[in-house]
């Protein structure tokens, strides 16, 4: 999470136009983190730019703004909303935004593992919680600035409501490498995959 490391995507996108008119396009889609801070026992990614940016799309939409803040091995997506200065220099506001709402990754990660679950509201089959779906070992050759030819840890993470549903998949020490989304109704889809990894 180094400032200056960025995530590159390609992939198709759908949405809907009008009424029932359905568009696809090629796209390509950058991530970054712009900066690195620290907010008392925080660490603080500012960053530019999320493949879920793509979940309803619609043509010349911007990349999101938002922090990335991790501490005792939990990971927060934090979006800015006119409070950047609070949320970097007062760690009790900071802490308040770290639920189980914006908890995005917990690590170690394991085959079978839940977190981001409403507390005290027990659901059945995985729904509104991150789960850790699969575990495997891939090679990323396809990846301008990964090694080729080494074997990485991936992990397939789900994220499930009744209406739409997300994939990530998450390689330590790289990130996403490859994102999808899919609304159940309307449609709006996303299936992206890394392509190009710079730190």
């Amino acid at each position: 999470m180094a400032a200056g490391t960025t995530w590159s995507f390609k992939g198709t996108v759908k949405w809907t136009e009008l009424v029932n008119k359905i568009k696809q396009r090629k796209i390509t889609w950058k991530m970054e983190v712009e900066k690195r801070l620290k907010n008392g026992s925080f660490e603080i990614a500012v960053m530019k730019g999320h493949p879920s940016d793509l979940c309803w799309y619609e043509p010349d939409k911007k990349p999101s703004r938002y922090l990335i803040v991790w501490r005792d091995n939990k990971y927060y997506e934090i979006r800015i909303d006119n409070d950047f200065d609070k949320l970097i220099s007062d760690e009790s506001y900071l802490s308040s935004k770290t639920d189980y709402k914006s908890l995005f990754l917990a690590i170690p990660l394991k085959r079978g593992l839940e977190f981001g679950s409403e507390p005290d509201t027990p659901r059945e089959g995985n729904f509104y919680e991150w789960f850790v779906e699969d575990e495997q070992r891939g090679l990323f050759s396809h990846v301008t600035g990964i090694p080729h030819g080494k074997y990485y840890q991936k992990f397939t993470l789900m994220y499930r409501t009744m209406p739409d549903h997300q994939m990530v998949e998450f390689v330590p020490f790289v990130g996403i490498t490859k994102y999808s989304y899919q609304h159940h109704g309307t449609v709006s889809e996303v299936d992206v995959r890394l392509t190009e990894f710079r730190k």
